[in-house]
């Protein structure tokens, strides 16, 4: 990519940090469903200890363990980013609007950065998520 996109500097929290202060204490159910859609604008952490605190930008240019073969991929089949088929290695936590990155770091990064640069909307669809509903406002 040529240009730094706006979302790189956007530093992922800790889902765990964020669990314990915010979902924890006002939990009422945890829903989980398949092949849901999500906003990637609105993914805001990570449970990956390794990945917290650390940029959009950081893990993209980090070149994360699987980020090589995870590219590689993506060349293959640009449409596993645009499609809405079940996508078995990712997966979200949902709280109100925010997502976290359960399972499918590399991935994620990717997408977000190819959809961005391919000037599509930063949706990736077909993924889990699970989403914890609480009773605070």
């Amino acid at each position: 990519m040529n240009t730094k996109p706006y979302f790189a500097d956007e530093r992922l929290i800790s889902w765990e940090v964020y669990y314990e202060r915010f979902v924890a204490p006002f939990l009422i159910k945890i829903n989980r469903s398949e092949n849901q859609s999500v906003d990637l604008a609105l993914c805001i952490g990570t449970r990956h200890a390794a990945y917290v605190d650390k940029t959009w930008d950081d893990l993209y240019h980090r070149k994360l363990v699987r980020f090589t073969y995870n590219f590689e991929l993506l060349k293959a089949n640009p449409e596993y980013y645009l499609s809405s088929q079940m996508k078995e290695s990712i997966s979200f936590y949902k709280h109100k609007t925010k997502y976290f990155i359960e399972v499918g770091h590399h991935r994620t990064v990717i997408g977000r950065y190819y959809l961005n640069s391919q000037r599509k909307e930063e949706v990736i669809k077909g993924v889990y998520v699970i989403e914890y509903v609480t009773d605070q406002e």
